[in-house]
């Protein structure tokens, strides 16, 4: 329900609507990445570039949604969260027309990265907006649908770029970008509500700031389980920056049957995330996410065996690739929730710290294949088997050492 605030004369929304206008900005700054893939090779024969340069321009956008992590928590946690949403969805609109016109690879790489700062901001704002409106428990099943957009946009994204290209060019889907983010800019800055009131923000002060993320950091809960799912997000990056290469290039497959496989893979991440609804009927945060992180090991290592047995089965490395993805998403919220909830610091920096670990663990995911990557599914499947394993030593070292496990019932130990 929408309702007009009498202080601001502002229309506001009801607080349970507010994670779907955060997921609509997400959704418009994901597809910039997923919807982009398919439309790499086409970009970079126009641009006169190689496929290592294209590939940077996944990079410089990982890079800048990683950049601003650190200065975006304490900007929304001193100006609050609505400001930086809008701010960064007006960051987000001017770099995708800039990107549509140009045709100076400089300058697009410049873009790219701005769009990627775009990420720092909504994830920020938007999800620090989402843990302080609403409750625990409707935190975690609302992280869990979000996520599971969130992955629905990547799985879908490459059959829209690819749909797009029957229409017209890469600068095509710049345009639209443009004229989405437009609209859901707009729709923020007359809707969205804010979550942090004026007595609760925090003066910038650099050795406040700086303590805080220290004692952040340094609380062995928030980072180990930070790290978990950072790395678990760095092999899907992996994939991700990868798969188009490997596909349509290696395996002389087209644009389509490269999308219908993004749709399998993180089609088991959503189904991933919504089990866990059902799963805290029954079971502890802790063991979901244990239980996700097995799931996502298993797989890691049975994708390096296959690649070893069968060095050019596409089929094998995608069905391990489907349930990797599943557990990451079977983990992902009970992680997060977990993270965010075991930091005293302020909600904006704890979030920020989060998802700067998860960005550069993107970044390096998307870097990796420059070095490791030599067109075979062996190398791809040494990238992802390395992250499964590096996770699963992370998880137990987290729950010998540092916390007690509750099986049974929904309360997180």
């Amino acid at each position: 329900m929408i309702v007009r605030d009498t202080s601001s004369g502002r229309y506001v929304i009801n607080l349970s609507l507010v994670p779907i206008l955060v997921v609509l900005l997400e959704i418009v700054i994901t597809l910039s990445h997923s919807a982009y893939l398919p439309v790499m090779p086409q970009f970079a024969a126009d641009m006169l570039i190689s496929d290592d340069q294209a590939r940077d321009t996944l990079l410089l956008y990982t890079l800048g949604s990683a950049s601003l992590y650190l200065f975006v928590g304490p900007f929304s946690d001193r100006f609050g969260r609505r400001l930086i949403l809008i701010w960064g969805g007006v960051c987000f609109v001017v770099a995708s027309a800039i990107c549509a016109i140009t045709s100076n690879i400089s300058l697009f790489y410049v873009m790219r990265f701005v769009q990627g700062i775009s990420v720092c901001t909504t994830m920020t704002a938007g999800y620090a907006s989402i843990h302080e409106l609403l409750e625990r428990k409707i935190v975690i099943q609302v992280l869990a649908w979000m996520y599971a957009v969130g992955v629905l946009v990547p799985a879908l994204g490459p059959l829209l770029g690819a749909i797009i290209l029957l229409f017209g060019t890469w600068r095509l889907l710049f345009w639209i970008f443009f004229v989405v983010g437009i609209i859901v800019v707009f729709a923020l800055y007359r809707l969205m509500p804010e979550s942090l009131p004026v007595e609760k923000r925090h003066q910038i002060k650099l050795l406040p700031i700086l303590k805080n993320y220290y004692l952040i950091i340094k609380n062995p809960l928030f980072s180990l389980n930070t790290l978990i799912y950072s790395i678990l997000n760095c092999g899907l990056f992996a994939w991700v920056a990868v798969g188009p290469f490997l596909i349509i290039e290696e395996f002389k497959e087209n644009d389509f049957l490269f999308g219908i496989y993004q749709v399998l893979i993180f089609g088991l991440f959503i189904i991933g995330t919504m089990a866990i609804r059902y799963a805290m009927k029954f079971f502890s945060t802790r063991i979901i996410s244990f239980v996700g992180v097995v799931i996502a090991f298993i797989s890691a290592v049975l994708a390096v065996v296959f690649a070893i047995i069968f060095p050019k089965s596409l089929l094998a490395l995608i069905v391990c690739l489907m349930f990797f993805a599943g557990g990451s998403g079977f983990s992902f919220p009970s992680i997060n929730r977990t993270a965010i909830e075991s930091s005293t610091g302020p909600a904006g920096a704890t979030v920020a710290t989060f998802f700067t670990g998860s960005a550069l663990f993107g970044a390096l995911g998307t870097f990796l294949p420059n070095i490791i990557y030599d067109g075979s599914i062996f190398s791809l499947a040494v990238i992802i088997g390395l992250c499964g394993i590096v996770a699963m030593l992370l998880k137990l070292i987290l729950l010998l050492k540092y916390t007690r496990i509750q099986i049974w019932g929904r309360n997180q130990v």
